[in-house]
């Protein structure tokens, strides 16, 4: 009889403790974090066209990212990356001799820190998320600088296997290098695929 009781004890302790070691594993887990992502951005457009009276290529940036995930608990995660966001505009210049347009590139590093937080505990599940960024841009035409620290936040839907999609508003200060414009906003309106292994 006391060998059947102290089997039975262990049994609920095992069946307890499996539950307990499962959570831990997973709030120390990683995992390597890859995104795709369009902003379209009515700040970047309106500057160009405050200088530029005839270019093309203005409507926003194309971006790539990497980051790691670490699991805070089952419905949220911290991931440090970056960014690496693009574009290219022509710009067409006339006279009465000839005319001509070159193409030139700007582009954004932006390392950032994204918490996540999904509202299931397991996939598929929507998510909120939020974000702090710091961005070093770059010009072949202007003088970019670093305005300071970004933000953005996004709602979002994580599929059950590794892809999930978000769209949102990312707010990306750059100072410009004209003395009377300020930091102008080159984030706006994002959307994003993540892949997550």
């Amino acid at each position: 009889m006391k060998n059947k009781i102290a089997h039975l004890s262990i049994a609920v302790l095992l069946s307890l403790a499996s539950p307990t070691s499962k959570v831990m594993a997973d709030e120390g887990k990683k995992t390597l974090d890859f995104t795709t992502s369009f902003i379209i951005s009515p700040g970047y457009h309106d500057f160009v066209q405050s200088h530029y009276s005839s270019v093309s290529g203005i409507g926003g940036w194309f971006g790539v990212g990497a980051g790691m995930i670490c699991n805070l608990n089952e419905q949220t995660t911290l991931t440090p990356g970056v960014d690496f966001l693009i574009n290219a505009i022509q710009i067409n210049y006339y006279s009465y001799y000839f005319n001509s347009s070159n193409t030139y590139t700007n582009t954004i590093f932006l390392p950032k820190v994204v918490m996540q937080y999904q509202f299931q505990p397991k996939s598929p599940s929507p998510f909120i998320e939020a974000e702090l960024n710091y961005n070093l841009p770059s010009s072949e035409l202007f003088n970019f600088k670093s305005g300071g620290i970004g933000c953005a936040g996004t709602l979002g839907y994580q599929f059950s296997g590794v892809l999930r999609l978000q769209a949102g508003y990312e707010y990306i200060p750059v100072k410009t290098g004209y003395a009377n414009t300020g930091s102008v906003n080159m984030g706006g309106f994002v959307a994003k695929a993540g892949f997550s292994f």
